[in-house]
């Protein structure tokens, strides 16, 4: 009877320990592979959004605009990267003035690649680990000099440190960031991911490594990665979603030890690349790291009901001159031609409460702004 009762307490002890080890996940997971796999759900732009508005951008002689990059925004101040330049205008498309200037003087910029944001400041990044860095009137403040392998900055409002990420295009490379105040190294972040080449592989080269989100979400998506991380206040890197991705994953594994078959054949041709764009609300916008946004769709995520979906969402049929020529994109699919319909598809956040996206007429004039309430 002794040894029956005391089997039992070591069977119950036994189940309570397995319960006390299943601690919740303190990230999100998320099944893309139903979506890629599946069609988009086709609806109106105006029919799912609260609201849409379309601000045509003011171009004259001096602020022609062959192509948007990317916007960002301080109050009711728009400042748009385009055609190698950094411009602002206001909430209407007014064109107000630039920021710097390309050239080879000392408060100008030979390549603009990119353009944060930082504690009140311009940072225009000329090459990986090269900014030039202005104020809102368009002074020049100084230059700022990354370590050499650095090709990034994660920022945050508030702090004077940054986030350095250290490219790893090697497959070995021991840091993954520098901790920096301006110029100075305070500390690094080992990089977890090491790679061995195998006999005769082939490294496939991408810029950017990384993908920072927009808005006030601090997180950031490497590529040939399935996890978003997001970083706290103490500047430590957390995951915050895993995309299930399936085969459709393009792996750290596989991008340092590719063969000259694979990059000649179809190997990666299926392969996909997420990364969080960010957060309104309860939702997380998802959208492909590359790719031409026209056939690309819009995937949002609620954090309250779990549920993911694939849209595509169309502009309306009538009533806008930008869409007009270019409503129907040609495509090309197993041999035959067809015409695809424009969407909205969204590429950055500004306010935490708009989707914005950006469409450019035939004539390279005029782009127009595209801002959604979701």
């Amino acid at each position: 009877m002794k040894n029956i009762i005391w089997l039992f307490t070591f069977l119950f002890f036994l189940c309570s320990c397995g319960k006390e080890k299943q601690e919740p996940k303190d990230y999100i997971e998320i099944d893309m592979i139903p979506l890629i796999e599946g069609e988009a759900k086709k609806m109106p732009l105006q029919e799912w959004a609260k609201s849409v508005r379309f601000i045509p951008l003011e171009t004259n002689e001096d602020i022609l605009m062959e192509n948007v990059s990317n916007i960002l925004q301080r109050g009711d101040t728009l400042l748009v990267h385009h055609s190698q330049r950094l411009s602002l205008f206001n909430r209407e498309g007014e064109y107000l003035y630039d920021i710097g200037s390309k050239g080879q003087g000392p408060g100008e910029f030979i390549y603009l690649r990119g353009v944060l944001l930082h504690e009140g400041l311009i940072y225009a990044q000329e090459q990986g680990y090269r900014f030039k860095v202005y104020d809102w009137d368009g002074n020049f403040v100084k230059k700022l000099v990354l370590p050499h392998k650095a090709c990034g900055l994660i920022t945050y409002p508030g702090k004077k440190e940054m986030l350095a990420y250290v490219n790893n295009r090697t497959g070995n490379e021991s840091v993954r960031f520098y901790l920096m105040k301006d110029e100075q190294i305070l500390d690094s972040v080992p990089n977890p991911f090491i790679y061995t080449k195998g006999p005769g592989a082939i490294t496939q080269i991408h810029i950017p490594e990384f993908y920072a989100s927009r808005g006030s979400l601090n997180a950031f998506t490497e590529v040939n990665s399935d996890t978003v991380y997001r970083v706290d206040a103490h500047l430590q890197t957390h995951p915050y979603v895993v995309f299930n991705m399936g085969k459709y994953l393009y792996t750290r594994q596989e991008r340092f030890n590719t063969t000259a078959g694979d990059m000649m054949g179809t190997t990666f041709n299926h392969k996909h690349e997420l990364f969080a764009l960010g957060e309104i609300g309860d939702n997380i916008f998802i959208r492909k790291g590359t790719g031409n946004p026209r056939n690309d769709r819009t995937y949002c995520y609620n954090k309250q009901t779990k549920e993911v979906h694939k849209l595509f969402l169309t502009y309306p049929e009538e009533g806008l001159d930008f869409l007009q020529g270019a409503s129907f994109v040609p495509r090309t699919r197993e041999g035959l031609d067809f015409f695809e319909e424009a969407s909205f598809v969204p590429r950055t956040i500004l306010d935490d409460k708009y989707l914005v996206s950006w469409e450019q007429p035939d004539n390279d004039e005029n782009p127009v702004l595209v801002l959604v309430e979701p």
